[in-house]
């Protein structure tokens, strides 16, 4: 594969590659949100959110967003981790119920927002 402006491109297009460079930066996000989470207030959390993790994630989502849902699950899983460590919750709390007590999308939502709000532009350029 080839990396192209910060996207990972692969032959066949799985975007697997692309998914794995993207987890590492989180992994690295999650470890220093960890070392961070004792000294975080609840109210800054999605501060830190939107600053650090969701400009990664959305950037190139409208291509890489439509790889199989085997290949975005790791990135899905790390965003809900990075999340409960930025909430201080527990583990195995639910990340569905914590998405939305935080008011924050799950990826692949983001990707379906973010192709129709594309596809809405389009239409009102014509």
């Amino acid at each position: 594969g080839i990396k192209y402006l910060g996207i990972h491109v692969d032959e066949k297009l799985t975007w697997k590659c692309h998914v794995q460079q993207l987890c590492k930066k989180l992994t690295k996000l999650s470890f220093v949100f960890h070392s961070l989470s004792r000294f975080i207030c609840k109210d800054r959390i999605s501060q830190l959110y939107y600053a650090y993790i969701y400009p990664h994630i959305i950037y190139g989502l409208e291509v890489y967003g439509v790889a199989s849902k085997t290949v975005l699950q790791p990135l899905q899983v790390l965003h809900s981790k990075c999340l409960k460590i930025l909430s201080k919750t527990r583990y195995r709390c639910s990340s569905t119920a914590l998405l939305n007590e935080l008011n924050i999308l799950r990826i692949q939502n983001v990707h379906h927002l973010f192709v129709l709000w594309s596809s809405t532009l389009e239409q009102t350029a014509i």
